[in-house]
Order: C-alpha cells, then structure tokens, then sequence
C-alpha cells in the first residue's frame, strides 16, 4: 500500500506540470514579441472588429481560391495580393522556431486577433524605392542596413538609405517624382520615406551634414541658352541617348557653303534645351493633377515646401546657410513656390517664409535665422547655384528616367491595386475612419523632429563643453572651396576664351572673319 506522501506528491506534481503547460501556452518568446509588434500597430487596420467578426476571425477559411475571390468581393488585401514581394527573413529563421506547433498556435491566434495583420506587416517591413543613382563621379556611398555599396547609375534608393560622398566627390540623383537633388562633397543625406496618395507624392529627407541643392521638377519649358554646360564633371552620362550628338565631318567642297551656315546653326546646348523642352511637354501628360511635396531636415533647421527649389550647407557643429532659388532664372513666368524654415527648440513652434534669391545663416542652435548681407567673407556661396544654372543634359537624363521608371506607376489612376503591383503603398486611402492620412503625417513629423533635433543639438553643445573643460579642441565643419573646386576646374578646364586687348599686336584678319569671331568667342 503506498503512503499518503506518494499521493500528495503525485497532486504536486500534476499541478506543477499543469502550470508549466499554462505558461507555455499563454508566453510570448522573441520571435512572437516581434510578430506582435509588427502586425498589431494599428497603422493601417480598416476599422474596429465586431464580435461577431471575431467568431468569424477564430474559424480561418484555408480555402486560397475562396480568399482571393472574397478579398476582390469586398476590395480588401488588396495590397498584398498586388505585392508579389514576400517579406519572410528566410536567413533569420530558427528552424526550431519555425517547426514548433506551439509557436505556430500562438502565432496564428496573434494574427487572428487583427485582422489586417498582413498589410500592418508589409508596411512595417517594406521600404520603398525613392529614386535612383543617376550620375556619381568620385566614390558615393549607399548604406544600407549594416553594409554599404558603391553608388552606380541607376543604383535604387530605398527609404532610410544614407548616402555619402567622399573627398572630391559628387552625385546626382532622380526621385520618383522628378525631383533632382546634387550632393557635394563629404555630405551625408538620409533619405527617410516616400509616401504616395492619389493626388501628392511626399519626401523626407535628413541632410547629416554636407550641402546639397534640391531641385523639385517644374513643368514649364526651359529657356534655351547658348555657351557650354556649367556641370561637366559628370558627362559623358552613362545613359548616352541622352549626350549631344556630334555633329557630322564637313566634306572639302561642302565646307564653303557650310563655313556661313554653321554661323546660323543653334550650338550643342540649344539642341539639348530644345529636346528637353520636347521631352517636358511628354512627360507632362501624366502629371498633371500630382503635386509634390518635401520635408528636408537638418540638425538646425527643417525646411518644407511644394516642388522644393534650395540650397542648403549644413555644417556640423556650426551654422547652416539656407538659400530658396528662384525658378524664374531657369523659367520664365513661374508661380511663386513658397519655402517655410522652422526653428529649433523644444516648444518652438515659430516658422518663416523664405525671400527667394536670398541667402539666410541659421545659428547653430537653430534659434535665429538671418539674412546674409557679407558675401566677402563667404564668397563661394553663389558657385553652388552656378553649376546647375545650365545642364540641360542632365535634364533630360532626369525626363528620359522618369520615362523608365515613373510612367508606369504615375501614368495611371493611383489606386491601392495599382500601387500594390509596385510595392507601394497607398496613403489617404478612402476607407480609412481618420482622414487626412498624410497631413497628419506632416504633422506628426514637424513635431517629433523639432524635438529630436533640439535634444541632439543640446547633448552636443554639452559633449562640447566637457571637451573644452578636460582641454580637447572640437573643429566644427567648415565651408570652403572643397566643396567646388573640382566642379569648377572642370568647367574651366574646356576653355575660356578671353579677348585680347593690348594694343600694340598686329590685328589679325580671324579677328575680323565673323566665322573666326565666333569660333574665338565660342564658350
């Protein structure tokens, strides 16, 4: 006969079991922890789940067919039944893991508990193509995750990409919606996020350090210019329908006739404005009724506006120089766009309207903003706006680039379908209960980066003063002419022609030869 222990031991035991089986059961390890977060933040759920569809949620059909043919019914999933794109991290999977049933069983009631735990997922996960690489001369840098690649042409540009550029080095990129942005030298730029709705293409953007010009695309017809372009470093473009063409050999007996008619005849430049102007007016049909806008972050300051048009040299640890171009040196009779700057602080909600064709110097606080008056002591200033101020190569490259890559997403309705066959998202959706989705993102931003910045800039005004305090020197960054000589020294380097004026040489009769005069004066 056993004792009683036996039998009270054996209770002990039982319930011990059953204990451990209920935690087992009711726990949520790493891997589901990350599944929780990455399905059940509410981000893009339709609306609030009835009881009733609850019961429902809790019998999953397993019919695929059925499915398919429900979710086109009531016009649901259809993001992730255009998106052919799968987002399982097949490295990071633990077999042991993915092979257990009671994960699996966990999982599944996570996932039954929100319905639109797929979308929420897909979004969380994905990151969408802002641009690409058009031109880099030099050595750029594309980070991504916790490695790097070299940028080339066409390389893609995904949101929260960093891009650097090394000493003596420069990069063009195209944005999706025909944006443009040339990166100097020893310049980081962050690209955060692209976000599309049916009617506006958003940005933004985080300038580390460095400066770059931001070019939003104007749909106007450019003013053909004669003399040579301002940006050679990067021709010939790797996309070689898009160099001037040579001009055929002259045969002997042709040349007389030819020498008074190629006086008349528009130079490699004009051709190139007067295929760019063809080309804008194409591109235009499909982008009528889509307007852009950018929000471009800097330690002190933040800038925003429609189809944005600056220059911006962020320097770390010291100043910011600010400058809203005006688009009517480029195109004539273009509407007025208007760039916002924002301050620093931590409930400082001030902002201002940029003059264009001013320069402004935000303190490094980003607690005042001033217009610049003293272009002595920062003469280089201007030479960032002089080498865009003639590239119609690199304009059409940018139209030949929205052609490839931009018609077919934008030359149709932007739907969810349609976006979804791309891998984007739509935003400002029509089933959403809160409207106003990208406003309210805008919003959301302003805010939380006015925060963040100030702290940063704080934390470093303090990391600063301890340097000092224990005798270390902090060199902030400096605007010289690294980060143009290069560019200039190209452009110079195919030749001025200057008049000679001494008096006392022998007046040559190429001077008097108006072919001769105008090969001589030729730029």
């Amino acid at each position: 006969m056993k004792s009683p222990y036996f039998f009270l031991l054996s209770v002990l035991f039982l319930i011990q079991a059953a204990g451990i089986a209920l935690v087992q059961a009711t726990e949520i390890d790493e891997k589901s922890l990350e599944l929780l977060e990455s399905v059940d933040w509410g981000f893009s759920q339709n609306q609030e789940t009835s009881d009733d569809t609850k019961s429902e949620i809790a019998k999953p059909k397993w019919s695929k067919a059925k499915l398919g043919q429900e979710a086109m019914e009531k016009k649901e999933f259809t993001w992730e039944l255009s998106s052919k794109k799968s987002f399982i991290k097949w490295e990071e999977i633990n077999p042991d893991h993915f092979l257990d049933y009671t994960n699996w069983k966990r999982e599944r009631s996570i996932k039954d508990q929100n319905p639109g735990w797929r979308r929420n997922q897909r979004d969380f996960a994905f990151h969408e193509i802002v641009g690409r690489v058009l031109a880099c001369s030099g050595l750029c840098r594309i980070f991504r995750g916790e490695g790097f690649a070299n940028a080339r042409f066409r390389s893609s540009l995904r949101e929260g990409d960093e891009i650097e550029t090394l000493k003596d080095s420069f990069l063009w990129v195209y944005l999706i919606d025909g944006s443009m942005v040339r990166i100097g030298p020893e310049t980081s730029l962050t690209l955060n996020e692209v976000n599309i709705s049916s009617k506006e293409i958003f940005f933004h953007a985080r300038l580390n350090s460095g400066q770059v010009i931001w070019m939003g695309r104007d749909r106007q017809r450019l003013v053909a210019e004669n003399g040579r372009e301002t940006d050679g470093l990067f021709q010939p473009l790797p996309l070689f329908a898009v160099n001037p063409k040579e001009t055929p050999a002259i045969r002997k007996e042709d040349l007389e006739k030819s020498l008074y008619k190629s006086l008349l005849d528009d130079s490699k430049t004009v051709k190139q404005y007067q295929r760019l102007n063809s080309w804008i007016v194409k591109n235009n049909k499909y982008r009528k009724n889509i307007s852009s806008k950018t929000f471009l972050v800097f330690p002190n300051g933040s800038l925003s506006g429609d189809d944005l048009f600056v220059e911006v040299i962020a320097l770390l640890g010291d100043k910011a120089y600010i400058k809203a171009i005006d688009p009517n040196h480029f195109v004539k009779n273009v509407k007025e766009r208007e760039t916002t700057f924002y301050y620093r602080g931590h409930e400082n909600t001030a902002s201002e309207k940029l003059e264009p064709g001013k320069w402004f110097e935000a303190d490094p606080k980003g607690r005042t903003l001033s217009q610049v008056e003293d272009f002595e002591k920062l003469p280089m200033l201007g030479f960032g706006e002089f080498l865009i101020s003639r590239i119609p190569t690199l304009l059409l490259a940018r139209e030949y680039l929205m052609d490839m890559y931009s018609k077919p997403i934008l030359s149709k309705r932007l739907t969810e379908d349609h976006l979804g066959r791309f891998n984007y998202r739509l935003w400002d959706r029509p089933d959403l209960k809160e409207k106003n989705e990208m406003d309210r993102r805008f919003s959301f931003l302003l805010e939380y980066t006015r925060r963040e910045e100030t702290t940063g800039l704080l934390t470093g005004e303090k990391f600063r003063a301890k340097m000092e305090a224990r005798g270390d020197s902090f060199a902030a960054q400096v605007y010289d002419d690294r980060f143009y000589t290069r560019a200039m020294a190209k452009y110079l380097a195919n030749g001025e022609q200057t008049a000679d004026n001494s008096d006392d040489r022998e007046v040559l009769n190429s001077t008097k030869n108006p072919f001769w005069k105008y090969v001589k004066n030729k730029k």
